[in-house]
Formats: structure tokens, C-alpha cells, sequence
């Protein structure tokens, strides 16, 4: 759940997603915040095709909040989402790996597998470990310096989260690496057209040969260059939840209030529980349960207010209030 506003009438989840004033930008291309879909939520319907990703825990501890890599999955983006020439451009993500490995993150190339068709890349541990390299605008036969951006640094594959930002900039003529809001450096290009018939693959290169193994997150792409400040709000973006009393609800908690366990009745008629999520009175969320179960410990967790909500395979959502003495 990222950057989510959820208000809850009459037994369901009406969820409205409230972007940071960078997010409502309308040079968002794309934004995939992996919350168990792989829908963009920019607004465009530009969903991403998955060919065996999985879902995994996020920066926060979300589980199912973030898009697990197991080192031959990888997915596809819709024609719109693709990288053109002669357009400044930012691609914004959160990654989490443990592969001292060369492995590929994003890759878009003219139609063929061949070197000299690349004409947009992200990569790391390439060509040594530890190395960030960034391909943009091609190769097109043009020399290999020219159109590659390679920065070392050791925080890539150190097993935590890490922001990762990369821009072209056609104003300065340069492209830029950040992580975690830092420059890591840039260098001066000349972009150059060409055409793009193959896809944008996010999980591995064109060739099946570089696969990533890991964790990504909150994927964003824009048509112009993010500034500092722009850079700075992405990086500290907070997953923000709030949430609201129904003003009915389709399934009983009891006892309530309650010390520790709560058991709830969900109708027959809504059919099987999908997941159980807990939130607190202020609306974050601090656990999700993904099986049909009908008794919750809430001993764990202190005094006060918690919303239940239930979801069923449908995707319906309902909630109710429980008091812990």
C-alpha cells in the first residue's frame, strides 16, 4: 500500500491514490507501485505484462507490496512506455538485490538481440562488480564510449533498499546517475534518433542471458528531467494510509472490545476470505494475513483502535472496528 488514501463506505473500499505533487506531474509516464498487480497507477492503463514475477515485501515491510525477481523472470511494458530519442527523460525505482552478478534491469533495443541495436539500458555489476552502467541513447555504431554511462559505487548489492534515479537531459546534453538522492555523476551525450520496434523489459536483457535476482519497487517514468528537490521528495515518500470507519459493514468482530483474540463472521455470501489486513486508528497498515481465517491475536499490539479488513476473491472489501482494552 503506497501513497494510498482509502476511504471506506458502505461495506467496501473505495481506494483513491494521492500522489506527491511530483507524482501528479503530468509528465508521468508510467508509475508501477507493485502493490500484488502490476497495474500503472499513472492514470494511463500502460499495466505491465508479467511473465513470472512474484510479489514480496517492500522497504516498509509490506508483504506483497513490492515485485520479486527470482533470476529468470521478468516483465514487458506496453508500446507507450517505451524510451524515444530526442526526449528528456527520468526513470525513478527502489531495488533491493544480493547478486555480485551482472545482472540487467531495464532493456530496450530496436527489434534484434545484436549489440549495436541497444538503445536504452540499466544494468549493475557491469563490467565489474559494484558498477552501475547506464546505455543511453544506443549504440547505433557509435563508439561504446560515447554512449554508456558507468559509475562505481558499493551500495548497489549491499542487501538493502536503495533509490535509484537516472535522467537524460536534452537542455544540458548530459545524463545522471542518483542513489538514494545522491549524484553519483554524469557525463555529457549527444542524443541521436532511431527507431524502436522491440519492448521495454524490465528483469533481464534482450538476449536471456543477464537476469536480475531481487526486489523492485515504485517504478516511475517521466518525459522530462526531475530536479533535486523533485528527486528529494521520491526518495522520501512515505507510505500513508488512512482510513475511515464504514458506514456499514458486512461482517461482526467479537468480542469487542477485546484484550487479545477477535473472531469475525464473514456472509457466506461474499465467499472466501483472500486476505486479512490490520490497520491502526491512523491507518497504517501492520499486517496482512493472505489465507480464510476467522480469529486474529491482536496481542502484539498495544491499546487502542485497529480497522479489520477483510477482502475476498472478487477483490470486495469490507471493514469493521475493534477496540483493544
Amino acid at each position: 500500500m503506497k501513497k494510498i488514501l482509502a476511504c471506506i463506505f458502505i461495506g467496501s473500499l473505495l481506494i483513491r491514490v494521492s500522489y506527491s505533487q511530483v507524482s501528479l506531474d503530468s509528465s508521468l509516464v508510467a508509475s508501477y507501485y507493485f502493490n500484488s498487480n502490476f497495474a500503472d497507477s499513472s492514470g494511463h492503463s500502460y499495466d505491465a505484462y508479467n511473465m513470472g514475477v512474484y510479489f514480496g515485501p517492500d522497504r516498509f515491510g509490506n508483504s506483497q507490496n513490492a515485485a520479486y525477481f527470482d533470476g529468470w523472470s521478468y516483465l514487458t511494458f506496453p508500446e507507450d512506455v517505451r524510451f524515444q530519442p530526442n526526449t528528456p527523460s527520468t526513470v525513478s525505482f527502489w531495488m533491493k538485490t544480493t547478486n555480485y552478478e551482472r545482472i540487467t534491469l531495464f532493456e530496450q533495443r530496436i527489434g534484434s538481440g545484436t549489440p549495436d541495436n541497444l538503445n536504452f539500458g540499466i544494468s549493475f555489476n557491469y563490467p565489474f562488480p559494484q558498477y552501475v552502467h547506464y546505455v543511453y541513447p544506443n549504440y547505433n555504431g557509435t563508439p561504446f564510449a560515447y554512449t554508456s554511462y558507468i559509475v562505481f559505487t558499493d551500495l548497489a548489492i549491499t542487501g538493502d533498499w536503495h533509490h535509484f534515479v537516472f535522467t537524460k537531459d536534452l537542455e544540458q546534453n548530459k545524463m545522471s546517475v542518483y542513489q538514494d538522492k545522491v549524484l553519483l555523476g554524469y557525463r555529457p551525450i549527444t542524443d541521436v534518433s532511431f527507431v524502436v520496434n522491440g519492448p521495454l523489459i524490465m528483469g533481464r536483457n534482450m538476449n536471456f542471458e543477464f537476469f536480475f535476482s531481487g526486489y523492485a519497487d515504485d517504478v516511475k517514468i517521466y518525459n522530462r528531467v526531475l530536479n533535486q528537490e523533485e528527486i528529494d521528495s521520491l526518495y522520501s515518500e512515505v507510505v500513508v494510509v488512512n482510513t475511515s470507519q464504514p458506514m456499514k459493514t458486512e461482517f461482526n468482530v467479537y468480542p469487542n472490545p477485546t484484550k487479545d483474540l477477535i473472531n469475525f463472521d464473514f456472509p457466506d455470501y461474499l465467499g472466501q476470505v483472500k486476505t486479512v489486513e490490520i490497520f491502526s486508528e491512523e491507518g497504517k497498515l501492520l499486517r496482512t494475513i493472505p489465507s480464510n481465517v476467522n480469529r486474529i491475536d491482536l496481542s502484539e499490539y498495544g491499546t487502542g483502535k485497529y480497522i479489520i479488513v477483510l477482502t475476498n476473491r472478487s477483490g470486495y472489501k469490507s471493514s469493521s472496528m475493534v477496540t483493544k482494552m
